[in-house]
């Protein structure tokens, strides 16, 4: 019986000793290596995780500056014409906000508010004697839209509209368009031979085109609106307003006042090659 507890004694030590001495496999095979040959766990190594320790895969950009960023807000005021205070002027027109450049920015809306003013002078040229002789004269920009270009080209459309009033003639209200197109690098007003290259070409194929009349009672036909290009002359730098959108050009071509004032022939994007300068076909 003694020999048996001795024996027992003696594997229960045996044992013992054992366990304490063994290292733990499982511990040791279910722990994430941190080596370099796990290149996918590592994120160190991996080629597609890190950044820093392989810059031409995920090159670190710098922030973007907004140093010359340009914001456009349209804007609307309005001026008596005469003494009377009851006949105005409004004009409704794009005001650029440059950040960083307030020099720049000055120019540009300076070139646009005297378009405007330019514009008003034309559609109504005899204002100031006609509100001396007593009639009252409206003259609204009630519509503006604007295209900021690809080529840095600044595209404005200006719709107007003209009341009068005690005029002594048969005073009907009177649509007008204007066109501007400036460069929001030097604040330059385009002309028409910046825009146009084939002036006489457009004239020839202008009839062909989708033009809009604003449900005018006497819309003219194609063939008016051919004939009516006529008045436009390269040679003597004449030329109609243009308008462009991302998707199209909008050629104002002047009318009879019966037949509405105007007409905007539309130019799709896809034929700006063949009468406008390569700058308006970059998209």
């Amino acid at each position: 019986m003694r020999k048996i507890a001795i024996v027992l004694c003696i594997a229960f030590t045996f044992a013992f000793f054992l366990s304490c001495s063994t290292p733990d496999f499982k511990d040791e095979y279910t722990t994430p290596s941190t080596t370099d040959t796990d290149p996918i766990t590592d994120p160190v190594t991996d080629p597609v995780t890190d950044p820093v320790t392989n810059p031409a895969t995920e090159p670190v950009s710098e922030p973007e500056s907004d140093f010359g960023k340009t914001d456009i807000s349209l804007f609307t005021y309005r001026d008596t014409i005469g003494v009377n205070g009851t006949s105005f002027k409004e004009f409704t027109l794009p005001v650029v906000s440059i950040k960083g450049d307030k020099a720049r920015e000055d120019i540009i809306n300076a070139q646009i508010d005297a378009f405007c003013q330019s514009f008003f002078k034309r559609a109504v040229p005899n204002a100031n004697s006609l509100v001396n002789g007593g009639a009252v004269i409206e003259f609204k920009i009630e519509s503006c839209e604007y295209t900021l270009l690809p080529n840095s080209v600044l595209s404005v459309a200006f719709y107007s509209h003209t009341e009068f009033f005690n005029a002594g003639f048969e005073e009907l209200p009177e649509r007008s368009f204007a066109a501007l197109n400036i460069s929001l690098i030097d604040g330059k007003i385009l002309q028409g031979a910046d825009i146009f290259t084939d002036l006489d070409k457009l004239k020839t194929d202008a009839g062909g085109f989708k033009f809009l009349t604003d449900n005018v009672p006497h819309a003219p036909s194609a063939a008016e609106i051919s004939d009516a290009m006529a008045q436009y002359r390269a040679d003597y730098m004449i030329f109609p307003y243009v308008y462009f959108t991302q998707s199209d050009a909008l050629v104002c071509v002047e009318l009879t006042q019966l037949q509405g004032n105007y007409a905007l022939v539309v130019i799709p994007f896809g034929n700006f090659g063949n009468y406008f300068t390569e700058s308006f076909s970059l998209r």
